[in-house]
Formats: structure tokens, sequence, C-alpha cells
């Protein structure tokens, strides 16, 4: 009789086993990654041979397979890894030359992404040092040119990265040569290679990378992003007076006109980007150039304002100078406070008419439509102006102490009318109206200190207290939810939240009450009508 065989069963590890042997990855991942990222070829190779035999994997599974929470390999790290101080070899170039991995292995663990869709090759344009343009070649070499038209999920390619890194004419050229679509592409949160390196903020520069892009890949000097913005807007609006002035060098489109009616030369002077303002204004190098600079000049932006406006009532002298050509320091002050007076006194006029409350247009305005109206003139307020608000709303604190609540909606009313920006001086009014139970009133007012203060909790609380007076609950409770939402130890918006829904609750039973009433009452009638 055949004996039978037992089949033998692979013993299940414990749950200690487990424990153990995760500490141990974990372990290991840390000393794999710490090491390719330090550019510790050595170590990264030794600690890669252990696991793989201890694992039974093979080398190309311990490269590939082995990544840290944001899925990167130890060639992504090794990417990004400084030059390595004085080792001869450096850590990129030794792990793809490595004889156990094959020429397709090594491919695939160049070609290979992060979470973010970034490459190895991204990496290295994005953290340049000595070491990069050596790794930027092996790379090609071993991975093919398509490394450099690959996308990241922000749409990015190399050029973008290095672009954006600063780097020097060779390397730009070099990774242009080898994918020259990545000039027009546009990433979805920046735009082309050029804007970039243009939007990188003072006192960066990046020079020699935006001439390499202009000059040597001939890129497009004015190509917009998909908001519509070009390179020299971007360079302007990041204050880097440098970039701005090369690109305004290299025959940048000047007669660009953004939202408010803002120009470059209004951004210019609100920087105090002199060198962009002394070229936009005299670099002209034809008719059609200085008919746009002048008429440029001329633009008013959505405020009314000038860019002369702009830098006379920022101060910025050696704007001044170079838009008006006047060279004399004291003639140029003289002008700026001229203007100033000016611009002044054009604010104030504005502000009596939108602050006046029998005005007719005003009337019909949402207080969100008033804020708005506000915040877009909220320019040209003197120190002197603001002291004179802020003395008025301390009487009508007083007051307000005092319950003396007409007294102080008079005195910060009058404080609105002298500096309308400040949302406590509607915040406050708005609590005198609810103490006069006049809610309609307070509820206009704390709209406005909202909308003028979007993260401001008391705001939101203004806003809340009024709607609740107006019995509109659940819109109360949103309100107060909002302000929440900023400031979760609120006690005082805590309290209020749970109001709220306590009286909307109350509210919704009652009328379900009455809606079954109603209900009962039409199937009756009905009833007896058959």
């Amino acid at each position: 009789m055949p004996q039978k065989r037992e089949i033998m069963k692979k013993k299940e590890p414990t749950a200690e086993e487990r424990k153990a042997k995760m500490a141990e990855d974990r372990e290991f991942l840390q000393k794999f990654m710490d090491a390719a990222l330090k550019g510790d070829g050595e170590t990264v190779e030794t600690l890669a041979d252990e696991y793989s035999s201890m694992n039974n994997l093979t080398l190309f599974q311990v490269y590939k397979g082995i990544k840290d929470g944001s899925k990167r390999t130890a060639l992504h790290f090794a990417c990004s890894s400084p030059s390595g101080g004085n080792r001869k070899d450096d850590i990129v170039t030794r792990l793809l030359n490595n004889s156990k991995l094959t020429s397709s292995e090594i491919e695939e663990m160049i070609t290979s992404t992060d979470e973010d869709g970034l490459t190895p090759l991204m990496l290295v344009c994005n953290q340049l040092n000595e070491k990069s343009f050596d790794r930027i070649k092996i790379l090609l070499k071993l991975g093919g040119s398509k490394i450099f038209t690959m996308k990241s999920k922000a749409g990015a390619m190399a050029l973008h990265y290095a672009a954006g890194s600063g780097a020097s004419k060779e390397i730009i050229k070099f990774i242009y040569d080898n994918g020259k679509e990545a000039l027009s592409s546009l990433s979805a949160s920046v735009g082309s290679p050029l804007h970039w390196a243009s939007g990188v903020p003072s006192p960066t520069n990046y020079s020699e990378t935006i001439k390499a892009l202009l000059n040597e890949c001939v890129a497009d000097v004015n190509v917009l992003n998909e908001r519509g913005i070009s390179p020299l807007i971007l360079a302007a609006a990041s204050g880097n007076d440098i970039h701005a002035k090369i690109l305004v060098e290299s025959g940048a489109d000047r007669g660009f006109i953004l939202g408010g009616n803002i120009t470059v030369f209004h951004i210019a002077a609100e920087m105090n980007l002199v060198g962009t303002l002394d070229a936009l204004v005299n670099l002209d190098t034809s008719v059609s150039t200085k008919e746009t600079t002048t008429k440029c000049l001329q633009i008013k932006n959505e405020n009314g304002e000038t860019p002369l406006d702009v830098a006379c009532k920022g101060s910025k002298l050696e704007c001044v100078k170079i838009i008006t050509g006047i060279s004399d320091n004291d003639k140029a002050n003289e002008l700026m406070e001229k203007t100033r007076e000016d611009l002044q006194q054009r604010l104030k006029a504005s502000q009596n008419s939108a602050n006046t409350t029998e005005s007719n247009d005003d009337n019909d305005l949402t207080p969100q439509q008033v804020a708005e109206k506000i915040l877009a003139n909220k320019h040209i307020i003197t120190e002197k102006d603001k002291d004179t608000a802020a003395q008025l709303k301390a009487n009508g604190n007083s007051s307000y102490a005092k319950k003396e609540w007409e007294s102080a909606i008079n005195f910060y009313s009058k404080a609105i009318e002298i500096n309308p920006v400040d949302e406590t001086y509607y915040s406050n009014r708005s609590a005198c109206y609810m103490a006069l139970k006049r809610h309609d009133e307070a509820l206009f007012d704390a709209h406005v200190a909202h909308t003028l203060k979007p993260q401001w909790t008391k705001g939101c609380y203004r806003v809340s207290v009024a709607l609740l007076a107006l019995e509109r609950f659940e819109d109360a409770a949103v309100s107060a939810f909002e302000g929440l939402s900023m400031d979760q130890d609120n006690q005082e918006l805590k309290s209020l939240f749970q109001k709220c829904i306590k009286k909307g609750r109350k509210e919704h039973e009652l009328q379900s009450k009455q809606d079954n009433s109603v209900d009962s009452t039409l199937k009756k009638q009905t009833f007896f009508e058959n």
C-alpha cells in the first residue's frame, strides 16, 4: 500500500515576524534613499546587493521597485543629489553603468516617474550643480532623446525645469537640441520655458538663461501662457527688474493691457522697476514703438491712474523722472507732491460719493458691490487720514460702551467717510444697528466688512448674527461655520453656530407640522369632493 505523502505547507509568518520585517524594510529604505541623496554610490550599490540577496530579488527589482512615499526610486534621489563632494565617480554615472543591469532595465529606470510625473532627468534639471551636465548627457545616452519630451503631471518638460533653475547657456542649448518641441510647450501652472525663467522673483538673476532661450533657441519673446500672460508681464509682476529689462530690450510687446486696464508701465512704476521703465520709455527703436509708449503712458487703470500717477502715489522718484524726463530731483519731487495732492482730492470726492447713503446710484448696490467699489479706490489714504479715522472710531467705541448707539453710529460713519477701507468701522456700526434692531442695515454693513476682509472671523460672526436675527437660520449657520473653518477654537463662533442649528431645527420641525396639517386638509377636501 503506497504511503501517503505529506504536503508541506509553507509556514505563515507570525504577527511579530511581519512587524519585524516591516521595520527592517523601513530601515533599509531610509538608508538606501539617504545614501542616494548624499551621492554615495558605493553604499547604494552595497545595500542593493545585500537586499536583493536576502529577499531573492534581482538588482533591477530593487532599483526599480523600491520607492519612497512619493514613488521615487534611488535613481530619482541620486539625480537630486549634490555634486558628491570629492568623489571621483558621480553616483548617477555609477548606478547607470552597473554591469548587472541590462540596457532595457536601465532605460526603464531612466523613464520611471514619481507621483508627480517627474523623471530622473527633470530632477537633474531642477537641482542643478557641477555634475548636472554630465548627468544629463549619460541619461540621454542610455535613455534616448524621448526623455527630453516626457511631461510631468504639471505639463512641464526637462527644458522647463532647467529654465526655472537658471541653467547655463550650454545646458539650455543641449536640452533644446534634443527636444525642440519643449520650447513652445506650455505647462499648466506657468507656461513656456521662457515664462519659467522670466517669472522667478527678484533678486534672482537668470539673465544668461533668458538670453540663451531667446538667442540660442530663438524662443518667441511674446509667447502667451494659458492665462494670456506674456513673459514680460510675468517678470514685471514678479518684481524682477533685470529679467523684465532684458525682455523689453529683446522686443517684447509693451502694449499689452491686462484686466483693470493695467499696462506693463503701470506695473513697472508700482514695483519701482527703474531699469525696465527706462527701457520702456527710452529704448524706442521705431515709430510704432514710440507711438505705443506714448499711448501706454496715457492709459488710465480702472482707478483712473496713469503710470505717472502710480509712480507719484508710491513716491517712486526715479520712475517719475524717467516718465517725465525731468532730471532735477527738486522739480521731480515738486511734481510728485502736487500729483499726490490731486489724487488725494479725487479720492476724497470719490469716497464722498461712494459713501453718501442718499445717493441714488449706491441705493441699488449690493454690499459686495459697495465693498468692491471701495477696494477699487483704496489707494492714497494718508497717514493723517488714518489717524483721524482711528480717533473717530475711538470716540464711537466710547459711545458704544455707554450704549449710546446713535452717537456711535455717527462716529463710525464719519470714520468710514475718511477711511472706507477699514473693515472694523463697518463691523462696529453693524453691532450698533443690531442693538437698535435695525437688522437689515446691520447685515448690509456686516457683508461689507466680510467682503473687505474675507479671512477675518469677526466679519463672519457679524453676518451670522444679523442673519440669525432675520430668522435666516440656515444662512446664519453657514456664515458661522465659515468663520469656524478659519478658527476652530473660536468659542464665540462655536456657540453661535450651535444656536443657529438649534433654532433652525425648531423652525424646520414647526414647518413640517404645518406642512403635514395642510397635506391632511387637502386629502380630506379631495375625499369629500369625490
